[in-house]
């Protein structure tokens, strides 16, 4: 049955929101991690966060996180150190991505970096719309 334009039809119904992508946050400096909540909030993300490398590694071990962005120089448990205990963990399985954060430009410490994780971002030249478009990418290669 065709309408004409008098006709009135059911108006379209609201689609549910799409489920947002739940990112971790593991950074000790509160300024750098009011920031990353901010700006990953604002861009639409939900938003946890660890301030110490034992708090980092419960929550990751946890698990539920589309993306986690983790420092490398953290207290009482490293960012590297937290990933290379997850990996012998024989019971540890995750596809969760593992960006690293760090001020490091140390050659060393990137390779290392690229062997456990996906990635690392350098934070000291990570302006907000670099951060959103970086998740964005990392989020996309999953």
């Amino acid at each position: 049955m065709d309408q004409t334009p008098n006709e009135q039809s059911d108006p379209p119904q609201p689609q549910a929101p799409a489920q947002k992508s739940k990112i971790l946050v593991v950074e000790d400096d509160a300024f750098l991690r009011e920031i990353y909540i901010d700006t990953l909030t604002r861009g639409g993300y939900e938003v946890d966060t660890a301030d110490d490398g034992d708090e980092g590694f419960d929550k990751i071990k946890k698990g539920g996180y589309d993306l986690i962005l983790l420092d490398i120089i953290l207290p009482k448990q490293e960012g590297l150190q937290i990933v290379r205990t997850l990996k012998e963990d024989a019971n540890w399985k995750s596809e969760t991505p593992i960006v690293f954060l760090t001020n490091l430009d140390n050659d060393g410490e990137i390779k290392q970096a690229l062997q456990l994780g996906k990635g690392y971002l350098i934070k000291s030249q990570l302006t907000p719309a670099d951060l959103l478009k970086e998740v964005k990418l990392y989020l996309a290669k999953g």
